[in-house]
């Protein structure tokens, strides 16, 4: 059976949110722990309330693939036949799924007496949207995979070290479903490489329908080999440049903020004589 880490730092903001009159939103890099987190609200709201109306889906099970634009979700609800002027509890996992699924929550808002809870990967879409069909009605949450505290909990049966354990965490991050492969080397990076692709995939190009793909690729891994040094948009251009490849400067920067978007990489701010930039 899975043990469920305990994510107080996140909890801690929600639950003042609980029962109030804004949609919750959870975003996050695909498999970092939203959907725990979000089964453990549920659990949270069902223990408060005396047989409360619930009404749960995740848009990448069987139940959930079949609905795929806002009003298919809406018939979905409605089917349900929940009460309209009690309080009911909407959770929605990895929302983006589902085409115009904003406009969807708003209905859902002003036709319920709900309390609507979504989790989704992608940052511009989730924000972008948000802010046009729901400005001011919404909170939003950032939810990251585990930090070092989390991972050492994570792995505490094990015989290792803590010294042992911040190598490893170094080297793997804090994916959560690491914990299936026992931090072995071959196996994890296997898992790792797999959550790559399909935030690339998903949340990159077939979002944004890039059609270069080798130029993206090529973009995100001199991101990764340059890690922790500063570079430019035109530094990337001359890179490229020196082996034969040509690329604007906006193609680049897009690209960039595509993957900043998806949670794939995140900019650190400079500090500069006092100032940011």
């Amino acid at each position: 059976m899975d043990r469920i880490i305990e994510r107080p730092r996140y909890f801690s903001r929600i639950q003042p949110f609980i029962d109030k009159p804004l949609v919750k939103v959870l975003t996050g890099v695909r498999r970092c722990g939203k959907s725990t987190i979000l089964q453990q609200l549920q659990e949270v709201i069902r223990a408060g309330s005396a047989d409360p109306q619930v009404f749960a889906m995740n848009f990448e099970s069987a139940d959930g693939l079949h609905i795929t634009d806002a009003a298919a979700l809406l018939r979905r609800i409605e089917a349900e036949n929940l009460n309209k002027n009690t309080r009911a509890y909407f959770f929605f996992d990895e929302i983006q799924q589902v085409a115009d699924w904003e406009k969807a929550i708003n209905a859902i808002r002003v036709d319920y007496d709900a309390d609507i809870y979504v989790t989704g990967s992608n940052s511009r879409m989730l924000s972008g949207d948000l802010t046009t069909h729901l400005a001011g009605r919404y909170v939003e949450f950032l939810i990251q995979p585990f930090s070092f505290a989390e991972f050492v909990e994570l792995h505490r049966q094990s015989d290792r070290t803590l010294s042992e354990h911040f190598q490893h965490f170094v080297q793997f991050g804090g994916f959560p479903a690491l914990k299936y492969f026992n931090l072995d080397r071959e196996p994890s990076l296997d898992y790792l490489d797999s959550v790559y692709n399909s935030v690339v995939l998903k949340d990159v190009i077939e979002y944004h329908q890039i059609r270069d793909v080798d130029i993206f690729h090529r973009i995100v891994g001199y991101c990764f080999a340059n890690i922790g040094k500063t570079f430019s948009a035109q530094s990337l251009v001359r890179f490229f440049k020196s082996e034969g490849r040509t690329v604007s400067v906006d193609t680049v920067l897009n690209y960039l903020e595509f993957c900043v978007n998806a949670f794939l990489i995140a900019l650190c701010q400079v500090v500069v004589n006092g100032f940011g930039c």
